[in-house]
């Protein structure tokens, strides 16, 4: 029997001259990819071919929609990221500028710090102390670090501690409040006042930003806690010299008034002038005499019998290469400061660096104190314009070996310098002031 076959040639009218097919069976069922994996997983098979209902586009396995408001979060995440560490960059580079503006106040070379301490290596030191309501002596102790941030170190005789604050660091945390604005190497120039009878208690330190203007930054309790710190600038319409130093001191009033701040500069004129904040900042006194430009100098306050009423400002006058000489000026209460002239003159030694002041025998007597080039220190004491005692070379006993680069002291006799990239402590001897005692070690 012959095997006859089932297939049979039918023309297309489509053009293709022949179509073969099986008539017994179905056309084969296409055939899609399954692969949910794929990164752009969009079933877009006919209607024709399959009756359910297409897939959503997904993109990585996700709706496309959702996909896109994830990916709008990113890039806004990365770009607040970029954003952030732009900011946080140029904020850090503001505050270094700040702590060491070269580019704006040449007082400083760039490559003048090469110590390797913590201490900067030209950092002025100033100090102050009060007795609080407690009876509690603090002392208060101020310089620079390497980075140009001004540090307090604070002792209190209650707990007989030292505690460090960052004064710049922490005004930076507080948004409330001005940033300190200075250079390394500024003077330094700080007092206190205490107020008994009103609980009134304050403690600040002065000194230059890099625009020859001046700042001061402080606490109205007696030991600068983080809410109390407070800055300022003073309004001066006369602006100080950049080679100035400072003094300061607090003035006591005879009535029952809290007193006043009286800060001595000198001009761009070589004249000393006098700030006087009892009430606001105004320049109370232009001081006639001019002496050459970086004259040390110090303030002193003197009992008289109402109260620290009266203070004596000394000037070094280093005009004379061949002598030191020093200028007298005081003042009484709230009158006007009078030129006592000249009370020491022709001292042999080369001139001063540094000139502070502290008081002797109840505030009744002036010991200022000099440093020389070498670190070495000399003083003399005063009875109001009479010279009591000279000393030629003050005698530091015990301790390490010292040589000096800023000194400060206390009113209460008490002496600060930084020797070897440390703050020593010393306590002047009341029955031999040409002999300081030492303490220890305040920062290292």
């Amino acid at each position: 029997m012959e095997n006859y076959s089932t297939l049979e040639v039918r023309y297309d009218q489509s053009g293709d001259p022949y179509s073969v097919f099986e008539p017994s069976k179905e056309p084969p069922e296409p055939v899609f990819s399954t692969q949910s994996e794929s990164t752009y997983a969009c079933d877009t098979a006919p209607s024709s071919v399959s009756q359910s209902s297409p897939k959503p586009c997904r993109i990585w396995g996700m709706r496309r929609r959702v996909f896109y408001v994830l990916l709008t979060l990113i890039i806004l995440i990365i770009i607040g990221a970029i954003a952030g560490g732009v900011a946080g960059s140029l904020g850090s580079r503001r505050h270094s500028i700040e702590a060491n503006p070269e580019n704006v106040n040449n007082n400083t070379t760039p490559n003048e710090n090469t110590g390797q301490g913590r201490i900067f290596v030209n950092s002025s030191l100033a100090a102050s102390s009060l007795v609080d309501e407690g009876g509690n002596t603090i002392r208060s102790v101020f310089f620079q670090d390497n980075s140009g941030a001004i540090i307090l170190r604070q002792w209190d005789s209650q707990t007989t501690t030292w505690k460090t604050r960052n004064l710049t660091s922490s005004l930076i945390r507080d948004t409330s409040q001005s940033d300190i604005w200075t250079y390394l190497g500024t003077p330094l120039a700080a007092a206190s006042l205490e107020f008994g009878a009103r609980h009134h208690y304050e403690t600040w330190v002065w000194f230059f930003t890099p625009d020859n203007g001046i700042q001061l930054v402080g606490s109205i309790d007696s030991t600068f806690t983080e809410t109390k710190i407070s800055i300022d600038n003073l309004p001066l319409t006369i602006y100080p010299a950049s080679e100035s130093r400072l003094a300061v001191a607090w003035q006591g009033c005879p009535s029952d008034c809290i007193g006043s701040w009286i800060l001595a500069f000198q001009d761009q004129d070589g004249q000393i002038g006098i700030a006087n904040a009892s009430s606001t900042w105004h320049l109370q006194a232009t001081l006639n005499e001019i002496v050459s430009v970086g004259s040390p100098m110090a303030i002193v306050p003197q009992e008289n019998g109402g109260g620290l009423t009266n203070l004596s400002l000394l000037i070094e006058d280093s005009s004379d290469s061949s002598a030191r000489n020093f200028q007298s000026y005081s003042v009484s209460g709230d009158g006007d400061w009078q030129t006592n002239g000249q009370i020491l003159n022709n001292l042999p030694h080369a001139s001063a660096s540094q000139l502070v002041g502290t008081t002797l025998s109840n505030y009744t007597q002036q010991y200022f104190l000099t440093l020389l080039p070498n670190g070495t220190v000399a003083g003399f004491v005063l009875n109001e314009t009479e010279v009591i005692n000279i000393y030629q070379a003050v005698e530091f006993t015990s301790g390490p070996s010292v040589h000096f680069s800023s000194i400060a002291t206390t009113l209460d006799a008490t002496f600060y310098g930084i020797s070897n990239d440390e703050v020593l402590e010393y306590r002047i001897d009341p029955g031999n002031p040409g002999v300081f005692n030492y303490v220890g070690v305040v920062y290292t």
